[in-house]
C-alpha cells in the first residue's frame, strides 16, 4: 500500500468479491478518516483480507460488518448492523455481544474529541454515515 501512513485498504484492494470498502468519514469522529466496512453478503471467507493484511488483522470477522437479512444478522458473531427497513434509519446494532434496537436518523455529531465518544456512538455514527451517504449499499438483492 503506497499510503500506509495515511490509510491501509489492502483488505478492499485484494478482495476479490469486494466484500470490504473505505468509507470516507471525512474526519469526523474518528482519528482515521477512513474506516473499512465488510459486507456480508459478498463475502465467502476466502481469508485473502486475513493474508494481506500487515496489521494481523481479520477484516472479515474484526470489522463492522453490514448485513443484508435478518437471518445471516443472527447467524454471525460479528459486531455490525442490519437495517429491516432500507428506507427508515432503523437498525439493529451488535457491538461486543450485545444487540441495540437504534433510531439513527438524528446526526449526532458534535464537537468532540475522539476519545470522548462511546464505542456505541460511533458505530452508530457511522451507521448513520451509511444511511445517508451510502445508501445504495442498502439496497436488498432479489
Amino acid at each position: 500500500c503506497l499510503h500506509c501512513g495515511l490509510v491501509c485498504n489492502k483488505c478492499v484492494d485484494v478482495c476479490p468479491n469486494r466484500a470490504n470498502i473505505a468509507l470516507d468519514t471525512q474526519g469526523k469522529i474518528f482519528k482515521d478518516r477512513y474506516q473499512i466496512l465488510h459486507l456480508d453478503d459478498p463475502c465467502n471467507e476466502c481469508g485473502n483480507c486475513y493474508t494481506f493484511c500487515p496489521f494481523e488483522g481479520r477484516p472479515y470477522k474484526d470489522k463492522l460488518t453490514l448485513f443484508s437479512s435478518l437471518k445471516t444478522f443472527e447467524e454471525s458473531e460479528n459486531n455490525g448492523a442490519f437495517f429491516p427497513d432500507p428506507d427508515k434509519a432503523d437498525i439493529r446494532l451488535r457491538l461486543r455481544g450485545e444487540t441495540y434496537l437504534l433510531d439513527i436518523s438524528q446526526d449526532r455529531e458534535t464537537e468532540k474529541s475522539e476519545e470522548e465518544y462511546s464505542d456505541l456512538e460511533k458505530v452508530s455514527w457511522l451507521f448513520s454515515l451509511i444511511f445517508r451517504e451510502y445508501h445504495y449499499l442498502l439496497e436488498r438483492r432479489k
